[in-house]
């Protein structure tokens, strides 16, 4: 009965999640338990088994900020580069949660730092709307290509600005990033800091190059936002007054 019993135990920690069920080796990092996330996994469980959401246990552990558990996990084979429901893998996961050591970590034990999700965002533009100004520096240091766009065309610097995160778009435009790039709607970085009426950004766009008479698809360029949403102090910024 007893053998039964452990038979049973280890089939389901080995098991993929079905019906909705969270396995139990997602339990156990959900819960913090490092102890019990050693066992299941010295017992057979999968580390790549994915929950309803697409996630390892290696994305939950890194979401949660557990290092202990993100490095058991790498060390027993967990897949560096599975993906979530949102194409999202574990070092994207560690950008976004602002996560550095976990990133470093990940980029150190294989994890290709130049990944994108599904929709198209590289980790400098999660950096540069969600990570620490040291996050966004160490992964310009690791070459990631600023000028990157996502699926809508938009660069980081884009994604800085829309944020006012003009610390990041200072950062990225030193990189090399393009403060003329135009999204899928042609608009450019300029274009977003005069809809966020951002006078530190426009400052700042303005001294790198970028061209407030450029026009978006709908022929509209930055003065003429500025102009037609009564943006005073941005136009007169525009103007060079």
């Amino acid at each position: 009965m007893r053998k039964a019993w452990l038979l049973l135990l280890l089939l389901a920690a080995c098991a993929p999640a079905t019906n909705g069920r969270i396995p139990p080796l997602h339990q156990a990092v959900l819960a913090g338990d490092l102890p019990r996330a050693r066992a299941l996994l010295a017992s057979g469980a999968e580390p790549g088994a994915r929950d309803a959401r697409g996630r390892t246990p290696l994305h939950l552990a890194v979401a949660a900020g557990k290092v202990e558990l993100v490095r058991l996990l790498v060390e027993e084979g967990a897949p560096l580069e599975a993906r979530d429901a949102h194409g999202r893998t574990p070092f994207l996961l560690a950008v976004l949660k602002g996560n550095l050591a976990v990133a470093r970590f990940l980029v150190e034990a294989g994890a290709d730092p130049r990944v994108r999700d599904s929709a198209g965002e590289t980790a400098l533009h999660y950096a540069a709307r969600f990570g620490s100004p040291e996050l966004l520096d160490w992964l310009i240091e690791q070459g990631l290509p600023v000028r990157a766009m996502d699926a809508d065309g938009k660069t980081p610097l884009h994604v800085a600005v829309a944020e006012e995160n003009c610390r990041a778009a200072r950062a990225l435009l030193t990189a090399g990033a393009d403060p003329n790039a135009q999204d899928a709607r042609g608009r450019t970085p300029l274009h977003r800091a005069v809809s966020r009426e951002s006078e530190a950004c426009i400052q700042l766009l303005l001294a790198s190059g970028a061209d407030p008479h450029l026009p978006d698809r709908e022929g509209e360029s930055p003065l003429d936002y500025a102009a037609r949403y009564g943006y005073k102090r941005a136009f007169w910024l525009l103007l060079g007054k």
